[in-house]
């Protein structure tokens, strides 16, 4: 048992980064997918599901010719350029002897020119969320998981949506279960979890110019930092407040020039400019509050304890893990990755 002040701080007590043999890796997930399809071969299920491997928007065309309309549709695509999938699955692929065709492809990859391969996104994004908002049902819902730095990948989507009537009605920011150690070793290079949405088809719908929703959602977040927020984080709180508002998808040039007007930039960080008010929240305070009153209760898996805190205070920007542990350094004891109690 450590107290962070007395030896490491928190950010140290990560596990340590190490290149090891894939193959135990390969075999330990191998017998866990085992066991889960033994677990739901041993359920019994009310209906039937079946899994059709084909080109999404023939898929769903087919659907709709046999009359058929879809209740949720969960759309998990590929983010842009972040991930070339069709690249990284060929060796896996070519072991199923199975070889998708890249015309189908919906990413951005260095096959060819990066403007030739962001205009096809484009268009591609464009065609299947029109396909979406013909197959969902009066009531239905289309589920999206996305993320990336890139803002030409979200202007695709947001395009796709709103040339398509899909209104954003929820939005959250995914807590991962594990952070990857890229997005641990570069902060402001990889994004850490996805963002969530659900969407609405409202033919009806006209995306709002007012970005007045966005600075006042900025300059909340950094109110309660201090005045200074990281550059992640601002950027994750206009895409949430972009989505959750459906602003139209052109203004997004506007991104830098409302950080410009409201910040001065600082390596990394951003700082608030003119005076901070008094009684500003303090979220680190907060914090550190919440920090105490869930140990007062007992030990708690660090994951856990981050989770419940981030949500808690999910409307001043999503926590990130090494931001909280910035805020408790000198007040946790751990052990083995658990918290065991907290120091006044």
């Amino acid at each position: 048992i450590y107290t962070i002040s007395d030896t490491l701080s928190l950010h140290d007590a990560l596990p340590i980064y190490l290149e090891t043999n894939p193959i135990v890796h390969v075999r330990a997930r191998y017998k866990k997918f085992v066991k889960a399809l033994k677990e739901i071969n041993a359920g019994k299920y009310a209906n039937n599901a079946s899994v059709d491997k084909k080109d999404a928007i023939v898929g769903m065309q087919e659907y709709r010719h046999n009359g058929k309309q879809a209740d949720l549709i969960f759309f998990f695509f590929f983010f842009g350029d972040s991930v070339p999938y069709l690249e990284f699955s060929a060796i896996w692929n070519s072991f199923l002897k199975d070889f998708p065709s890249a015309d189908s492809d919906i990413s951005v990859s260095d096959r060819k020119p990066k403007n030739e391969s962001w205009e096809d996104y484009n268009k591609k994004m464009k065609e299947v969320l029109g396909e979406i908002s013909q197959t969902l049902s009066s009531n239905g819902k289309l589920l999206i998981t996305f993320n990336n730095n890139d803002i030409k990948a979200w202007e695709a989507l947001l395009n796709g949506l709103q040339a398509n009537h899909l209104v954003c009605e929820y939005v959250t920011y995914q807590i991962p279960a594990v952070i990857s150690a890229k997005a641990q070793f570069s902060l402001e290079g990889s994004y850490i979890s996805d963002i969530y949405s659900v969407y609405g088809y409202k033919p009806e719908s006209i995306p709002t110019s007012d970005l007045a929703v966005i600075a006042n959602s900025l300059k909340k977040a950094a109110e309660a930092r201090n005045g200074v927020i990281a550059k992640n984080l601002a950027n994750r709180v206009i895409i949430l407040e972009w989505l959750r508002n459906n602003i139209r998808a052109d203004l997004l040039v506007e991104k830098d020039s409302i950080i410009k007007s409201l910040f001065e930039e600082k390596g990394s960080q951003l700082i608030l400019k003119g005076e901070l008010k008094d009684d500003r929240f303090d979220l680190c305070e907060h914090a550190k509050s919440s920090a105490k009153e869930i140990l007062s209760n007992g030990p708690s898996d660090w994951n856990e304890l981050y989770k419940t805190i981030a949500i808690q205070y999910a409307e001043y920007g999503f926590l990130d893990p090494n931001e909280l542990r910035t805020y408790l350094d000198g007040h946790v004891i751990i052990e083995n990755k658990r918290c065991i109690s907290y120091l006044d």
